[in-house]
């Protein structure tokens, strides 16, 4: 005769696969604790240095997007052929052209000693190319104002062509220099100025760049040359942007871009580029009083 009654499950009361696994736990910890304990303390310790050798972070920005998506494949490609230079940017200002361009050279120059934490520094382009090609580039404007020049001196180039030498050069130049001065007498004299007023400053850059020349030879056989004959032919307004250096359109400010090494996974980012940069800028400023120095960009 059974003892079962109608509603009871014989079952109910058995624990179930889980339970009794813990249940086993719980009685192996129990009789084993020293055990447990240095089993517990020898797995988080492989847990630490599995983390410190193993577990890394990707701060890459690019990794937020899908490399599925076309725009971003095609970014990527062109990032591969062109360097993107949104890095750091040392602006240089000032007033004279020579400090800022000193100021440069003399930073890039400490710049390149640690090229480890520099991809690329970029703040010149290199010109040779276009010396020879220059007419192609000028506008026609430009031309036409060049050709003009040409024509009304030239009694001034067909005499120092004749004779090449500095006494016939400075002896023209003083030639010119006085029929303009009697020319613009005549005309205010006569009244048939027009009521414009010459700039004749322009036509004393030629002699100027001579003089400065003739000096910088005189004092150091070694100084770089610059031809006299281009502040003849065209106005001398931006000799940085000249020269191939990156500079602002008013030629008040130049700039020199860097490129840091990040180290990937690192939340520091270019930290150790940025105060490097700094302490070299603190370390040139002092000989160039005449420019103010900021650094923008960076993280």
């Amino acid at each position: 005769m059974s003892d079962s009654h109608p509603g009871h499950n014989p079952t109910a009361s058995r624990p179930s696969p889980i339970d009794r696994a813990f249940n086993a736990l719980e009685v192996l910890a129990y009789r084993h604790s020293l055990w447990v304990l240095a089993a517990s303390l020898l797995l988080a310790c492989l847990s630490f240095w599995y983390t410190a050798h193993h577990l890394t972070f990707n701060t890459s920005r690019q990794d937020l997007i899908s490399p599925s998506q076309k725009f971003h494949q095609l970014f990527q490609d062109y990032r591969k052929a062109f360097e993107d230079f949104d890095g750091m940017i040392v602006v240089v200002e000032g007033n004279r052209p020579e400090p800022m361009r000193r100021f440069a050279e003399a930073l890039v120059s400490r710049l390149q000693t640690r090229q480890e934490l520099f991809s690329e520094i970029y703040y010149r382009i290199d010109t040779g190319y276009f010396r020879d090609k220059a007419l192609l580039y000028l506008e026609t404007d430009e031309i036409r104002e060049l050709g003009g020049k040409l024509e009304t001196h030239h009694d001034f180039l067909s005499s120092v062509n004749r004779s090449p030498g500095l006494n016939t050069l400075l002896e023209s130049i003083n030639r010119e220099i006085s029929a303009g001065m009697v020319g613009s007498l005549m005309t205010d004299f006569l009244g048939t100025g027009g009521g414009e007023e010459k700039d004749d400053t322009a036509d004393l850059n030629m002699l100027i760049a001579l003089v400065k020349q003739m000096r910088a030879h005189l004092s150091d056989p070694d100084a770089e040359y610059r031809s006299p004959w281009s502040s003849f032919l065209q106005d001398d307004e931006n000799p940085l942007e000249k020269d191939g250096y990156l500079v602002s359109d008013d030629g008040r400010l130049l700039f020199v871009l860097l490129n840091p090494v990040e180290t990937e996974g690192d939340f520091a980012g270019s930290k150790n580029s940025i105060e490097l940069i700094r302490s070299m800028i603190r370390e040139v400023k002092p000989d160039f009083p005449q420019v103010q120095v900021g650094l923008t960009g960076g993280r």
